[in-house]
This record gives C-alpha cells, sequence and structure tokens, in this order.
C-alpha cells in the first residue's frame, strides 16, 4: 500500500526511499517516547478459550484469569457456541457489505427486538463494537445549537464521538453533581438540547454513577440523559438490566452497551424508536462498516435468552463479588 502510494508521487526514486526512512525515523521516535513514559502495552497471547483459567503463549497453562471482561461466562457457554455454531451453518460466515445495502439478515432485526425488549425501550440498533456504537450517536444527533455535557472521566469512545460533533461541549468534574449543575445552568438558555452522558459504571475505579441524582438535575433543566452500560448489562441489578434498573431510574432516554463485555463482540444502542430510525439514516459507523457476522448475532441472541429466562446468572455475580 505506501510503495503504491509513493509511486504516484512526482519524486525520484531515492527522493521517495529518503521519504520513508524520514517517517519510520518519527515512528521509532514515538515508540521511543512511549516506553521511555513506561506505558507500552504488550499483549498476552491466549492459546485457550476465554475463561477463569487460560493458557498463555501455550505453556503456562492454568492460570487464574482476573483482567477479561468475560464476567458471566458466557463466552464458552456450551449454548452460546451451540447458536454460534447453528447461526454459521444456517445463515454462513458474513454478510460481505453493510446493513442498507444487503447485510441484514432476520438474526439481525430479531437480535434488535430482544435487546429493546430486554431493556424495555422501543427499538435498539446493532453496531460492530460499541466503539462505533458510541462514534456514530452524538454527530447524528447533535447539531450546533446543541450542547453536550460529559463527565471527565468518561470512556474513551464517549470522548471521541462527542469531538466528532459539531454540539457546544462541557465537560464535568467526575461525578460531580455541584459542578454539573453549574454547568446545565450555564447551557440552560443557549442551546436547543442538552444531553448529560456518563458511563453508568465507569470501568478503571468501578465507581456507579449517580444516576438518580443525575436524572433529577436533568429534569429541573429540561435535559436528557445518556449513559454507555458496557461494565454493566447483564450482571448489575437483579435482573442483569444494569445500573438503570439496579438505581430505579426511568428518566434515561438511551443508552449503549458493549455485549462483549459479557456475552460477545458488539455494541447497540438502545432507545426511542425516532433516535433509532434517526441513526439508521445518518449513523456513519452503521452506515459504513461490515454487518455482524452470522455466528456472533447467534451467540448473543442466546446469551440474552438466558439473561432473560432466568436472573441465576446475574445474581450469580452478586455472590462471587461477596465470596
Amino acid at each position: 500500500m505506501w510503495s503504491t502510494w509513493l509511486s504516484k508521487l512526482p519524486l525520484r526514486p531515492g527522493r521517495a526511499q529518503s521519504t520513508v526512512a524520514h517517517l519510520r525515523g518519527i515512528l521509532k521516535k514515538e515508540i521511543e517516547t512511549i516506553k521511555e513514559a513506561g506505558t507500552w502495552k504488550s499483549e498476552r497471547i491466549i492459546t485457550s478459550k476465554q475463561g477463569p483459567h487460560i493458557t498463555v503463549d501455550g505453556k503456562n497453562t492454568g492460570i487464574l484469569n482476573f483482567c477479561a471482561n468475560n464476567y458471566l461466562g458466557l463466552s464458552s457457554h456450551p449454548e452460546v457456541i451451540r447458536a454460534a455454531r447453528e447461526a454459521l451453518e444456517e445463515y454462513g460466515a458474513g454478510l460481505s457489505s453493510v446493513r442498507f445495502i444487503c447485510g441484514t439478515q432476520s438474526i439481525h432485526k430479531n437480535l434488535e427486538e430482544k435487546i429493546a425488549r430486554f431493556h424495555q425501550r422501543e427499538d435498539a440498533i446493532l453496531y460492530i463494537s460499541c466503539f462505533d456504537a458510541n462514534a456514530g450517536l452524538f454527530e447524528a444527533m447533535l447539531t450546533p445549537e446543541d450542547a453536550v455535557l460529559s463527565d471527565e472521566l468518561n470512556h474513551a469512545s464517549i470522548i471521541d464521538g462527542i469531538r466528532l460533533c459539531k454540539a457546544n461541549k462541557y465537560r464535568y468534574k467526575h461525578m460531580d453533581l455541584e459542578d454539573l449543575e453549574t454547568k446545565l445552568k450555564e447551557a440552560q438558555q443557549k442551546h436547543r438540547l442538552r444531553l448529560i452522558v456518563t458511563d453508568g459504571v465507569f470501568s478503571m475505579d468501578g465507581d456507579i454513577a449517580p444516576l438518580r441524582e443525575i436524572c433529577d438535575l436533568a429534569k429541573r433543566y429540561n435535559s436528557l440523559v445518556f449513559i454507555d452500560e458496557c461494565h454493566a448489562t447483564g450482571f448489575m441489578g437483579p435482573n442483569g438490566r444494569e445500573v438503570v434498573s439496579h438505581r430505579f431510574v426511568a428518566m434515561i432516554f438511551a443508552w449503549s452497551s458493549l455485549i462483549y463485555y459479557c456475552i460477545f463482540l458488539g455494541g447497540y444502542t438502545t432507545g426511542p424508536k425516532p433516535l433509532i430510525d434517526l441513526l439508521r439514516q445518518r449513523s456513519r459507523p452503521y452506515l459504513f462498516s461490515n454487518t455482524l457476522p452470522p455466528a456472533v448475532v447467534g451467540s448473543a441472541s442466546k446469551a440474552l435468552d438466558l439473561l432473560m429466562e432466568s436472573n441465576e446468572i446475574a445474581q450469580s455475580m452478586s455472590a462471587k463479588t461477596a465470596r
């Protein structure tokens, strides 16, 4: 790819090679800076199924795994694997297309309906990841007339998604209701819509957002609330219906989640049908990304079935935490 690009430049071969060498030098310096800062990230190679015990690098066996997001242990659940295998056989390995062209199958629509039912919302839209879900929401929904108020420790996907939109941006101190109210007062008379955005459970520290109080402020200042429930869906609350049910909050207008953390690789946004309809028309990660493969959709659908049939799996998290 690099050679093709460089061949089109009006440069002599020697100069092209010099340009590449210059780029290599810049990249090498950046890498050295990362290593010197102590933030270089090395990947562990797992040579077994994801689970509480894993094999790393093919030799270190029986390692206790405390760092995965496979909270409910469903990534290797036999019924989930069976459902993935059946979807693979019936629907094939993939769609090789985006949703609105020829990349939607009945199982995609069924899963979206199931997600909306699970969250007791009107509709849902699937994405290839929750990063895409958050990247595709704010730009499609908000305009320069609007304002978005974001917790300073929100996930990177929220931060990047907000950067892409043209709304006026306010950042409030982490879970600081007084600071949030100050920002809401400031934005009250200036903007058409005011959208408060927060993680439900903050993944790095495990903080649970004060959603009841946030929703009280939203009601007082005629604002909307959006939450990212990646680290709560499936196990927070008595029925695994994330922090929303855990805190008995009814003011949330929409939220996103990444089922991968308890089930599979893939994300979604759920909320009012008009919002979901708009996202299908304008959300760029949805419009320009290939569809989730059938095996992934089949496994996710089965995992949701397991969660909706019984609250035993969700409640097992509380018992494990207490232990």
